[in-house]
């Protein structure tokens, strides 16, 4: 008993921490304001309030997953249709994201470590930082977490685990849909972890939970398009931007950014965008699609946003390192495989966004305290040597940014030029 409520007391903290920290960083700057993605949300969810219509201002039905404008519509409907309220609903969120990461890392590290991941969660930029913006992102971190939550609560019974990770995944699905790679990557691992104790029949119980959930949107899709779209109609754009995009900006290509027509309906623009991608890819030859995708993939591990994250900085070799760790520890082996097929997917999809690295967040901080402790107890003088150096080096470079950034850049420059 005493230890149950010591770890909940430990949990109480985290979520403190989290929602002052989270609170102090939205009340301190004005609501982002509504454009690209964030305008689009906002859209269906006014449209869904006012008409009960799932559809934006231009006619589209769905090139928006289904999830955000939901959660938004709920929001608008209580509390009025402006960003402050979303941004409140989303720090209480992204306090209980950290709660969560708390419960996964007990299931592969000893106390107090996971204390430890709750708190430098709770600190941690890119999991603060959706926190101010209408988009989807700290919704996808909160189920993301849950579900992960739910797979390493080893005092569970199995079948528990696996509808709870069926559950968190199908629900993540509906604000970003790539949460079915790393959720499908972790069902499979997961009966090949003897510390996890899940065998096939859970993994496939799990995944039989999530085709379940996912089912009534991809229904919907085929009754009002009449063909089956098990996603969103923006497929076509994500694929073609992931390629265009680093060639455009790196001016290995001397063509513009294709855009449909003005009118042009939205199966018709993913078909359009589709088709350019594999035009692009023919004329850009090998060379010049893996500089692309390399730029993608660096872009992932760019560190301003344009300030200096040194949260991000500071965590990103101790997950790198868990990751290798994983090897020899499998039970991090699904953290570390939905990390890197979450990496892949944004190498090939949508282009050079940092931001896309928040979507995994969750994880890396889970594994980032998981190298940390394996270093800790393994090679103890490695890290009280290297430590100290990396944590001044970033201090450093986060008190005197410019020099730096324009350093990285010439550094980028003329790896991808």
């Amino acid at each position: 008993m005493s230890f149950a409520l010591s770890r909940a007391r430990g949990w109480a903290l985290v979520g403190t921490v989290a929602v002052f920290l989270r609170f102090f960083f939205i009340l301190g700057r004005a609501p982002a304001p509504l454009h690209g993605d964030a305008l689009g949300y906002h859209q269906y969810a006014v449209h869904l309030l006012d008409g009960g219509r799932y559809t934006d201002d231009l006619g589209e039905r769905a090139s928006r997953m289904p999830g955000y404008p939901v959660f938004l519509a709920a929001v608008y409907s209580l509390a009025g249709r402006s960003s402050r309220p979303v941004q409140i609903a989303q720090c209480l969120l992204g306090a209980l994201t950290c709660v969560f990461i708390v419960v996964l890392a007990e299931g592969c590290l000893p106390a107090p470590w996971p204390l430890f991941a709750g708190l430098l969660a709770a600190g941690y930029f890119d999991l603060i930082a959706p926190c101010r913006f209408v988009l989807s992102e700290n919704l996808y971190q909160f189920f993301l977490a849950a579900s992960f939550a739910g797979l390493y609560r080893l005092n569970w019974k199995p079948i528990f685990r696996a509808g709870a990770f069926g559950a968190g995944i199908g629900a993540a699905y509906f604000f970003r849909p790539e949460a079915l790679v790393p959720g499908l990557a972790a069902l499979a691992l997961a009966p090949l972890i003897k510390g996890l104790k899940f065998d096939w029949g859970k993994s496939l119980a799990a995944a039989a939970i999530i085709a379940a959930l996912m089912s009534p949107w991809i229904v919907r899709n085929k009754i009002i398009f009449s063909r089956w779209i098990p996603s969103s109609t923006m497929g076509g754009f994500t694929l073609y931007s992931g390629l265009a995009l680093p060639l455009e900006s790196r001016a290995l290509v001397s063509e513009p950014f294709y855009f449909p027509p003005p009118g042009t309906g939205e199966l018709a623009a993913d078909a359009a965008y589709k088709a350019q991608f594999k035009s692009l890819w023919i004329r850009a030859g090998l060379s010049r699609r893996l500089k692309a995708y390399a730029f993608n993939f660096s872009t992932l591990f760019y560190p301003f946003l344009p300030g200096y994250d040194a949260t991000f900085m500071l965590l990103l070799p101790f997950w790198l390192a868990a990751i290798f760790i994983s090897l020899k520890r499998p039970i991090l082996m699904p953290l570390s495989m939905a990390v890197l097929s979450s990496i892949a997917v944004y190498t090939v999809f949508g282009g050079p966004v940092s931001r896309y690295r928040q979507e995994y967040a969750p994880l890396a901080v889970c594994l980032a305290l998981a190298g940390l402790y394996e270093l800790w107890k393994r090679r103890p003088e490695i890290l009280k040597r290297a430590g100290p150096a990396w944590a001044a080096l970033n201090f450093v470079i986060w008190i005197f940014p410019q020099g730096s950034r324009h350093f990285m850049i010439a550094m980028r420059n003329l790896v991808f030029r």
